[in-house]
């Protein structure tokens, strides 16, 4: 695990979301035996190239991607044993959005800074699977302070990603990194912050 503070530009909330937690981000133990089914699926030589719509905007190197939606008795086992420990955190309702990934980033890949979607992506938890070299998680908290968060398979790093804005904005200096993504929508997504 790796978590350091960093020097960048606070870049201003322009958001309809209201924020649910005191930080913005926690890194977190995934549940065992989540994290089980996930080791028994995850099978690098099964990747295939990925391609879609805004992958230029973020990430411009090759990546490929193992899709556990292809086993939707998987993802729904996922999203509901990861429901209750997305809503203690966060202190409100959830429903679940997306299970995403595997997907593999190669050598050089960067995610530009951004906000995940509005309409559906308010609760995140990012968990590599496998890699051969650190790459952290930049993000920003609610006190305008950024960080650089990594974690090993096995953990991973749960954060507001509809309202803090995040990326992973140094080139991938490995040649690979399997992450697998969940989210989550706020049932009201106007509740105010209470902490």
């Amino acid at each position: 695990m790796y978590l350091k503070k960093e020097n960048r530009e606070f870049v201003p909330y322009d958001l309809d979301l209201t924020r649910s937690t005191k930080k913005g981000f926690q890194i977190v133990e995934v549940p065992s035996h989540v994290y089980q089914l996930f080791t028994e699926f995850y099978d690098r030589s099964t990747m295939v190239p990925e391609d879609y719509v805004s992958k230029d905007t973020y990430i411009k190197e090759d990546c490929f991607l193992q899709d556990i939606n292809a086993y939707p008795d998987k993802v729904n086992f996922v999203k509901q044993a990861m429901l209750e420990m997305h809503e203690e955190w966060c202190g409100r309702e959830l429903t679940p959005a997306v299970l995403y990934g595997v997907r593999s980033y190669s050598s050089g890949s960067v995610l530009k800074d951004h906000y995940d979607r509005q309409d559906t992506h308010h609760i995140a938890t990012s968990m590599p699977l496998g890699k051969d070299a650190p790459w952290s998680l930049n993000i920003q908290d609610h006190d305008k302070q950024w960080w650089a968060v990594d974690v090993e398979p096995g953990q991973g790093i749960m954060f507001e990603s509809g309202v803090c804005i995040h990326g992973r904005l140094d080139p991938y200096k490995g040649t690979y990194y399997d992450n697998i993504y969940m989210h989550y929508t706020f049932v009201d997504p106007h509740t105010p912050y209470e902490g």
